[in-house]
């Protein structure tokens, strides 16, 4: 018993001391078929309940990752053309393989342990550098951003299955400007992003909002129960315009 946690405590010692850009060359993208993407509403100023909801969100959203899902996370800023992808990485590990997948050195644990260490240090710090970062935007592009990163990551061999998003939902944009939102038909804005060539079919994906119910007044007051339940047909809407299994809104990423 003494040797396996010597080998435990010299497994962790290697997984942790190991520098960040020393990654392993393990592919672990082909242990699962899972694409998950990640919005980040940069177009409001953060204050601490938002750094905590994000927090407590995007631990939640390492938590329910399973070996080889690829998480990729883009921003939404005041245009569609300004949106940055912050991360992409497929979780490593390595699956149950027996007893031969162990000798045959197919998935190696050690390196997947490291690996799966810099993986959370890596989202964290690109969460770190935006809660940190102070920015905010006259404009909000919500819907054009979303529908414009799931084009460009449409693609066959790994469709996307899961998609959160940290905003306030209070779409802002050139084309539909706050509070035009409020008396807009959601289909309408579906169809005319058909009309732009926009082919995105989210049959099966979960969309699931959190950081949904405060206006991005200086304030951040409550937004009102009518605005509330608009937004949230809005948006209910506007997703299952192009076939998406559920959506979710809510202060709180639910878990």
């Amino acid at each position: 018993m003494h040797w396996k946690r010597a080998l435990l405590a010299l497994l962790c010692w290697m997984a942790v001391g190991l520098p960040d850009d020393a990654l392993g060359a393990q592919d672990y993208c082909h242990f699962s078929e899972r694409r998950l993407l990640l919005f980040i509403d940069r177009t409001t100023q953060y204050d601490r309940q938002d750094r905590e909801v994000f927090a407590e969100g995007l631990e939640g959203i390492f938590s329910s990752l399973a070996i080889g899902d690829e998480l990729i996370v883009h921003t939404i800023e005041d245009a569609f053309s300004n949106s940055k992808q912050i991360f992409k990485e497929c979780y490593p590990g390595c699956p149950d393989q027996g007893l031969m997948g162990w000798i045959r050195g197919s998935c190696k644990a050690m390196e997947a342990r490291g690996d799966r260490a810099r993986f959370q240090r890596m989202l964290a710090a690109s969460g770190q550098n935006l809660l940190h970062s102070p920015m905010a935007f006259r404009h909000s592009d919500i819907a054009q951003t979303i529908m414009t990163v799931l084009q460009s990551n449409a693609l066959p061999d790994r469709p996307v299955s899961r998609i959160f998003i940290f905003s306030d939902m209070l779409e802002n944009s050139r084309e539909l400007p706050w509070p035009a939102v409020l008396r807009t038909p959601a289909r309408r804005l579906a169809e005319s992003l058909h009309e732009t060539g926009a082919q995105i079919r989210l049959k099966g994906v979960s969309i699931e909002v959190f950081g949904f119910g405060r206006s991005h007044d200086d304030a951040r007051t409550p937004l009102s129960i009518k605005q509330r339940q608009t937004l949230v047909r809005f948006w209910d809407g506007y997703f299952g315009a192009f076939g998406a299994t559920s959506v979710t809104l809510g202060s709180r990423l639910v878990r």
